[in-house]
């Protein structure tokens, strides 16, 4: 079985108590043997909830997803690489999907990373795309 965010959410959130609890009830149903998966485009939208409909901080939003990662019913994608994301949101200033993608190109050593985010360029292995 596979998560959407929506259920996700609903996993972490009692903002709607119908569906929080339709969700926490499949969690239970869940075991360690027949767990329920999570995408890591999942768990970037239920970052970007929690950012821009939650309104949590860094730190907030960094507990929620280690609380997540140390569920022992779910599966989430990537989990290592995962961790080193949160790890480096919690710390940083980038946002969580630019170091999902850096991430990504450094475990499939598949660098630079291009972009015209100068922002995103600052990390290491992205590099600024520019006219000249």
């Amino acid at each position: 079985m596979t998560l959407d965010t929506n259920v996700v959410i609903r996993i972490l959130f009692d903002d709607q108590p119908t569906q929080h609890a339709l969700a926490r009830e499949l969690l239970r149903s869940m075991t360690v043997e027949n767990p329920a998966h999570i995408s890591r485009e999942v768990v970037q939208e239920c970052v970007w909830v929690m950012e821009t409909v939650k309104k949590m901080t860094r730190r907030q939003i960094a507990s929620v997803l280690w609380s997540l990662l140390g569920i022992s019913k779910l599966r989430l994608e990537a989990p290592k690489s995962l961790a080193k994301c949160v790890d480096r949101y919690e710390h940083g200033n980038q946002g969580f999907s630019d170091l999902m993608i850096q991430e990504y190109a450094e475990r499939q050593s598949a660098y630079p990373v291009v972009t015209f985010d100068r922002k995103f360029s600052q990390l290491p292995g992205v590099k600024l795309l520019t006219t000249h």
